[in-house]
């Protein structure tokens, strides 16, 4: 009788422990999932929600590190960068990731004018530090008097010979087309530089034209809308918010930050023909 317990509690004991690495394996299969199945991407969108950005992007560092595949995370990760950490450098990263995985058209369309503008920014960030340095200004010096040479041996200098006494057959004749000879600046004097002009900063475009001349609908907050429920509304993606929110950046101060009554424009996901 001993003996039967002590072997059903063995092969109790077996599967509690099948049972555990069943349950462990489950879990590391879940952080290999793409996008959305992803916990750690889900982590990220509630971080994100919260306005707790930092916590966001690492859990989307997470997502992509076990998950590289996963386009939306990166997708996220560059909002996050390019409008919340000022980081265009790391968004210009995953912004590439993001179009190197996504198959969407419209989030390629999307991702390649966001990729556009934050390599604006990264350039205009780093021209005032390696601007070229503008030439120094020419120092004028008066002349100084020169003893001519010949003096200095005790030799008297030559005499010069007024022009009316020189004959007129010595002047060589000037025919039309020769060049007229080089007028040489008197001694002494030091040539004038044009200072080069300064190069013009490049303007930065606005950041939604691209997306205010398409359009899809114009939406009016009202209470609990959010970016993610009007993708999901608009898009069937709640994934997609970055979209609506690059076409109104103009209005909108943070992706989180949405008054009731405001209206915002929705844009269309179509590629451009």
């Amino acid at each position: 009788m001993v003996w039967r317990h002590t072997g059903l509690a063995r092969i109790a004991a077996a599967l509690a422990t099948v049972a555990a690495l069943l349950v462990v394996a489950g879990c590391k299969r879940d952080i290999y999932a793409v996008n959305e199945a992803n916990p750690f991407y889900q982590a990220g969108l509630e971080a994100r929600q919260a306005g707790r950005y930092e916590e966001a992007a690492k859990e989307f560092r997470s997502c992509v590190y076990y998950s590289p595949t996963s386009y939306k995370a990166h997708l996220q990760l560059a909002v996050l960068y390019d409008d919340h950490l000022d980081d265009p450098a790391a968004a210009l990263v995953h912004y590439r990731r993001c179009l190197e995985g996504a198959a969407d058209p419209s989030i390629q369309a999307q991702a390649s004018a966001a990729l556009e503008r934050a390599e604006l920014r990264l350039y205009e960030s780093l021209a005032p530090r390696y601007a070229p340095a503008m030439p120094a200004p020419v120092v004028q010096t008066p002349p100084t008097a020169i003893t001519p040479a010949a003096t200095v041996a005790g030799v008297a200098p030559p005499v010069p010979v007024p022009a009316e006494a020189i004959p007129v057959e010595a002047i060589p004749p000037t025919t039309p087309g020769d060049p007229s000879p080089a007028t040489e600046p008197p001694p002494g004097t030091v040539a004038q530089v044009e200072p080069v002009p300064a190069e013009t900063p490049l303007e930065r475009p606005d950041r939604s034209e691209f997306l205010r001349s398409r359009i899809l609908a114009t939406h009016t907050i009202a209470s609990g809308d959010t970016l993610e429920k009007l993708a999901k509304q608009y898009y069937g993606d709640s994934s997609k918010w970055p979209f609506i929110y690059n076409a109104n950046r103009d209005t909108l101060t943070a992706a989180n930050k949405l008054r009731i009554g405001q209206k915002i424009r929705i844009p269309s996901l179509e590629r451009p023909r």
